[in-house]
């Protein structure tokens, strides 16, 4: 991986974007295949508690990482940017084992805890979504090393694969009757299946690299490394883990609360992933690029804003607007509750996407010092915004609470990076892109009042597209490298689809533009 030219930084983060975005395009897929129907299923109320649990063994597991996988990727994309890639198989090998061992112990000690402390009912489901934490764990170290490598497709592999396993489990749960604890095994099962994909493919793209032992210095920094990474992910899943749920589960009798909030938020989620697999591409190319030049990593960063922020406002907004038709389209009657917080989650979610070029930065010049403090900050907001809106607004409250702190988290990154190493901001650019996508919104909530019905969607929705790409051309939004940028997934996609991409990105930057 000793891509050095800008040029070779695009194309790679073009290429990995692809990638990872058919992978959440997957996600998004899969998401829409088994939790609505799980939902219009089980119903609120029975979702809701699944929910709960299936939150809480996660979070054990998160707790378990002990920042392990984010040294996996620091370390290894480090190395492998320096041209040591003997070094990063050490990194990958050390790490491996370590996480197996804690991902066991977790287990082992997770295990009688809930067959002690959970309802009769939910006793066996809540085991296996425990045993699956396994798998889950382990399988971090694998998709850590193809980020570090730049290998998005080996993620990908895995996930497709797994998708399939989930969609079929969930089929069957439902068609069959076996309800929840079928749809526990099958999370048990797709989460192996990733996990042992992802394992034979770094295996293989990693094979014949010498095998040498771990240098002390490089285990020193990580051991620093992966402890202030423990503190950063305890405060991740404050902010970004839905912890609003704890207080919805502790100070609203309601438990269909939660499921307003968790559809809410796994919608804005979905749709957020597909855009995202920019920034997630960029992330990776930022971590390596560290070792190859780390001058250029304020010019790298800069255009990943751009574009993650470019892809997600008029998707977000776009989501926000078409709410109180999605809702009950998607989950029924029951979950009208849902449609404002889906608005207010959408709206408040968008400077999310700002999050990743920005803390790769932080990360890879270890200045994770201020993350910490700035993440305590905003987990302290989200708290005590929870405690003072949740009892009156319930899912409503947790939705403002959670997109307060995510809206303040990114405004604090990306303003220390600027100040320590320079980011170009398209200010312009921006304005004009709110603007287009204000037009747009407009024309789709006057087009969501007159069609009522779920098939006006599509009419909203290509309607709305193209207004917006009408005036990001009237107002020229983007510019010539813009265009030599998008142009390069041309070759990425299938033949078939090739002339209509082109003709797109032609038609929203022309030649001849600056």
């Amino acid at each position: 991986m000793q891509t050095t030219a800008a040029g070779g930084n695009t194309r790679t983060i073009a290429s990995n974007s692809f990638w990872n975005g058919l992978e959440l395009v997957g996600s998004v897929v899969v998401a829409f295949a088994t939790s609505i129907p799980m939902a219009r299923v089980i119903g609120p109320e029975r979702m809701g508690y699944f929910n709960y649990v299936q939150w809480l063994t996660n979070l054990s597991g998160m707790i378990g990482l002990l920042g392990i996988p984010g040294a996996t990727r620091k370390y290894m994309a480090e190395y492998l940017g320096a041209g040591k890639p003997e070094v990063a198989r050490s990194v990958f090998r050390a790490t491996l084992r370590l996480q197996i061992v804690i991902a066991s112990a977790i287990v082992a000690v997770g295990l009688p805890l809930v067959l002690w402390g959970a309802p009769a009912e939910y006793k066996l489901i809540s085991s296996f979504l425990m045993l699956s934490l396994w798998p889950s764990m382990v399988a971090c170290i694998p998709s850590q090393a193809n980020v570090a490598g730049e290998r998005m497709a080996f993620n990908t592999a895995g996930s497709l694969a797994s998708y399939v396993i989930n969609i079929a489990t969930v089929t069957l749960s439902l068609t069959l009757g076996w309800n929840l604890l079928g749809i526990a095994i099958g999370v048990l099962a797709f989460r192996a299946v990733d996990c042992g994909v992802r394992l034979f493919l770094v295996h293989r793209w990693l094979r014949d690299v010498p095998i040498i032992p771990l240098p002390n210095d490089v285990k020193r920094k990580m051991t620093s490394f992966s402890g202030f990474n423990l503190v950063l992910m305890i405060l991740n899943m404050i902010v970004w883990d839905r912890s609003d749920m704890i207080f919805l589960r502790h100070l609203v009798r309601d438990t269909a609360q939660i499921s307003f909030f968790s559809a809410a938020v796994n919608l804005v989620e979905r749709v957020q992933s597909i855009p995202a697999a920019f920034g997630a591409a960029a992330f990776a190319t930022i971590q390596a690029q560290y070792g190859r030049d780390r001058r250029e990593l304020p010019k790298v960063a800069s255009n990943a804003l751009w574009y993650s922020f470019a892809f997600s406002a008029p998707i977000l907004l776009g989501l926000a607007a078409m709410s109180a038709q999605i809702v009950p389209f998607l989950y029924g009657a029951k979950y009208a509750p849902a449609i404002p917080v889906l608005a207010v989650a959408a709206l408040l979610a968008i400077p999310k996407c700002l999050v990743a070029p920005v803390w790769s930065v932080m990360e890879a010049e270890a200045r994770q010092g201020f993350l910490i403090g700035w993440l305590i900050f905003c987990a302290i907001a989200n708290m005590g915004l929870d405690l003072l809106l949740i009892p009156r607004m319930g899912a409503m409250g947790a939705a403002i609470a959670n997109g307060i702190a995510q809206l303040l988290l990114p405004l604090g990154l990306v303003w220390r990076v600027h100040s320590l190493f320079g980011l170009n901001f398209r200010l312009g650019a921006v304005g004009k892109l709110l603007l287009s996508s204000g037009v747009m919104t407009a024309v789709v909530v006057a087009l969501a009042s007159r069609f009522a019905a779920w098939w006006g969607m599509g009419i909203e929705v290509v309607l709305g597209a193209a207004v917006f790409f009408v005036c990001m051309r009237l107002a020229s939004v983007l510019r010539a490298d813009d265009r030599q940028r998008l142009m390069l997934l041309e070759t990425l996609l299938p033949s078939a689809m090739r002339a209509s991409y082109a003709r797109v990105v032609l038609f929203l930057a022309p030649v001849g533009r600056a």
